[in-house]
């Protein structure tokens, strides 16, 4: 049997580099359901999604992807995909350039090198499992994403997607709000479709903190109340046995045009940002220059992160009489509108400003800093990271 623990076990002196492509999977059903019984096997398939950014072009030897199996029933588990894997079928699609080795037939595992040991912006791998016969065993199962560093690279941390096992014919699916997009003050539903959910609880939470709401009462649809704020809802679905628990969670955001979110004053996770960056917000990047004609840009990504924020800009300029300044900062993402922001000198008003940028945990980011000026007055650029839950490690910037 191949373990994801082996996969996983990992001896550093030095906290690791972030993992550099970004990682999915979707199963068919949603979530996985088992096997009823080795004689009455269960069907589903496997999506697994694996790409570089836009701006990225990450070295490294070898991607691994690794699934917990079994090599018979007599060895299916709570952590097993499969306890039949010679009956699974692979589809791979490779980018322009990567091989798979197979030089090594280790069953669950799946081993790609990209072209001299370079993968290139926006390369997409896509592997799918059709499975004929799912576990048995009621648990979770994990996909684990690793890499071979290049010579004197550090290797990067593992990335670990848990997938649970629920009992035949539970299906949670769906998982939206009826009004992505609404206005300042307005209200929407969060709607979800579920079938055979007997002895399935839940919890609710919005943006990271737990409704207090019984599970006998978290039923679709669930009204938001009036919204202020760009709001990530989640749906925590478990199922007991024994002592242990199976897991599976959906999510869904609402934005507010125009709410706190671009406001003065922005609430998150109970901190607020006014002109001072809160105790949770940790810094990306600090860049002290003088105003000139000049222009810097910079990489945001951590294509690992599995969890949505926000990102923070905030710009300064020396205030002078006579002196005219400007700077202007801008992010640009892959998956929400630009953000921008200009300050400029002499300035009735102090000369600062800020945005507030929505950060899903798929999107890559540049930042563009242009100044213009004759050298004589300072600027100041800030980077933060917020998280929308209770995760706040901040992604890399390069």
């Amino acid at each position: 049997m191949t373990t994801t623990k082996e996969m996983t076990a990992q001896k550093i002196d030095e906290q690791p580099p972030p993992f550099p492509l970004r990682t999915s999977v979707t199963t068919q059903p949603a979530p996985l359901t088992v096997s009823p019984s080795e004689s009455r096997p269960a069907a589903g398939s496997l999506d697994v999604l694996v790409s570089c950014g836009p701006f990225d072009s990450p070295e490294f030897q070898q991607l691994n992807i690794v699934f917990t199996v079994a090599d018979g029933w007599d060895n299916d588990d709570a952590e097993i995909l499969t306890p039949d894997w010679e009956t699974v079928v692979a589809s791979i699609d490779l980018p322009a350039g990567w091989e798979r080795d197979t030089s090594q037939d280790i069953k669950g595992r799946f081993t790609f090198a990209p072209k001299d040991q370079k993968a290139k912006p926006n390369d997409t791998l896509r592997l799918h499992l059709d499975i004929e016969r799912l576990s048995a065993k009621i648990g979770i199962t994990n996909v684990v994403f690793t890499i071979k560093p290049v010579a004197h690279q550090t290797r990067p941390e593992p990335v670990i997607i848990p997938l649970g096992k629920f009992p035949p014919g539970f299906s949670l699916t769906n998982f939206r709000a009826d009004d992505p997009i609404v206005e300042y003050g307005e209200a929407t539903k969060i709607r979800w479709d579920v079938s055979g959910d007997q002895g399935v609880s839940y919890e609710y939470y919005v943006n990271g903190q737990k409704s207090p709401l019984p599970s006998a009462q978290i039923k679709s649809p669930m009204d938001t109340g009036p919204l202020q704020r760009v709001t990530v809802y989640k749906l925590h679905a478990k199922y007991q046995v024994g002592s242990e628990w199976t897991t599976h969670d959906s999510s869904a955001v609402v934005h507010v045009n125009r709410g706190d979110i671009i406001a003065n004053n922005i609430t998150a996770n109970n901190a607020e940002i006014a002109g001072m960056p809160p105790s949770c917000a940790k810094l990306v990047k600090k860049y002290d220059f003088p105003v000139n004609n000049s222009t810097k840009n910079w990489n945001i990504g951590n294509p690992g992160r599995p969890d949505d924020g926000l990102i923070v800009g905030i710009l300064l300029i020396d205030s002078a009489e006579h002196v005219e300044a400007s700077i202007t900062l801008e992010l640009v993402s892959t998956l929400t509108p630009t953000s921008k922001v200009t300050v400029t000198s002499p300035n009735s008003t102090f000369p600062c400003d800020h945005f507030v940028a929505l950060a899903p945990a798929e999107a890559a980011y540049r930042v563009f800093l242009k100044t213009t000026g004759n050298g004589e007055i300072h600027g100041y650029m800030r980077l933060y990271w917020m998280s929308m839950t209770n995760n706040y490690t901040p992604p890399t910037l390069r």
